[in-house]
């Protein structure tokens, strides 16, 4: 199973991410820097080019400039693993906890802007920052030269550099398009290195990071990934128990991070999720994931088949659970799933004069809004979710008939 959502993810195409996820919202900024670590691309007054920053806001997604469109894909390939800062490069000070990349680096304006956010204490949280990094350069000459650069500017001019833009101030001088809630941040990247090479290191931090136990052996590093173990022996009833074998639980680096790619993905995709094991079929799907960014099953089911077939196969059916959809709470596999139907419904007692008319049934999808929703007194309207918790809406039936 885990290799079936291996092969899965690196099926997927980047915009398969991009058009799903969403970075945080706040300023991006690409920075141009010299040998010496100066900014090439700021005008006589220190300020930057106005084509090299941008504010993201959710609601302007689909619309986004150019500039935008590459922050926000840099982003997605710098993300700081995790919902705290424990994993972040600035874990004990918490200033630069935004991104995890040695090619930028990122922070909130309410944090930067406190006032216990001494200069001194700045410095030592950027110190810490690029100790952090250089682990994940690696032995890559244009990689090591990018890193000095960036961590010379950072050291010598950031918080001067933050200043004389005026990120951070509310005033009448700086565009009222860029004005930042405490909440918001400003995340900035070297223009150097490529989307491929971001990735690259960001592969190497979740790679070291992404484990909650590690175990060395001749064949490198493993270990246990929270989201599909949550091992912990010392509570026994979160041990996994009903592996097939004790080494089920130990991945490479290189696959956990392409498997926690797929949780990451996994709060947008249909609910349950249709996993293809065989290339015709996920050829199929990730074409209708393309095209829309948020998909029921039965539509995504309807437009893989189209009008030309009425039956699929072999595919793992996975259900998420948990309060942002971040578990695998069961898997059922479908061997054949038949869509297809050739069924007429008759009328026996006419009610209206329309109640001698034929129904075709013609898909399972067309049953259940044909026949089990009028049975159970369902408005046509409502989706049913037969595999989650979700609250019925008396709006469109009754609490005895959801039950």
């Amino acid at each position: 199973m885990i290799q079936e959502i291996i092969n899965f993810v690196e099926t997927l195409p980047d915009e398969v991410f991009t058009n799903n996820l969403q970075p945080k919202e706040g300023l991006y900024i690409l920075l141009d820097i010299d040998e010496y670590g100066n900014l090439v691309n700021v005008d006589e007054e220190g300020k930057i080019n106005k084509e090299d920053v941008g504010k993201y806001s959710e609601q302007e997604e689909n619309e986004l400039s150019e500039h935008l469109q590459i922050c926000k894909s840099l982003y997605l390939n710098s993300k700081v693993m995790g919902k705290g800062t424990n994993k972040s490069f600035n874990s004990s000070l918490g200033i630069f906890a935004t991104v995890a990349t040695p090619f930028g680096l990122g922070f909130r304006k309410g944090i930067f802007n406190d006032k216990k956010q001494t200069t001194e204490r700045k410095q030592r949280a950027l110190d810490d920052y690029f100790n952090a990094a250089t682990q994940y350069v690696g032995d890559e000459e244009n990689y090591k030269e990018w890193f000095r650069r960036f961590e010379l500017f950072c050291k010598k001019h950031l918080l001067k550099f933050v200043e004389t833009n005026e990120l951070l101030k509310d005033t009448k001088e700086y565009p009222s398009d860029y004005k930042l809630k405490d909440t918001e941040c400003v995340c900035i990247f070297i223009k150097q290195p490529t989307l491929k090479d971001y990735k690259t290191v960001n592969e190497r931090y979740f790679s070291e990071k992404i484990f909650n136990e590690v175990r060395e052996t001749k064949n490198g590093k493993f270990g246990v990934y929270a989201n599909t173990h949550n091992l912990n022996e010392s509570k026994i009833f979160l041990r996994h128990i009903t592996g097939l074998t004790p080494s089920i639980k130990w991945l490479s680096g290189e696959d956990t991070a392409k498997v926690d790619q797929f949780y990451t993905l996994q709060k947008y995709l249909p609910k349950p999720f249709p996993l293809f094991i065989y290339k015709e079929e996920i050829d199929r799907a990730i074409k209708v994931l393309k095209q829309d960014s948020k998909i029921r099953y039965v539509e995504m089911i309807t437009k893989m088949l189209g009008d030309s077939k009425d039956e699929l196969h072999n595919y793992y059916l996975i259900f998420f659970g948990g309060a942002d959809y971040s578990r695998i709470v069961d898997i059922d596999f479908v061997s054949t799933f038949q869509y297809g139907m050739d069924v007429q419904i008759k009328k026996i007692f006419r009610l209206t004069k329309n109640d001698f008319n034929t129904i075709k049934i013609k898909t399972v999808f067309e049953f259940e809004h044909e026949i089990v929703k009028p049975i159970l007194n369902i408005h046509p309207d409502y989706y049913i979710n037969y595999f989650s918790e979700e609250k019925f809406d008396t709006k469109y039936t009754t609490h005895n008939y959801h039950n």
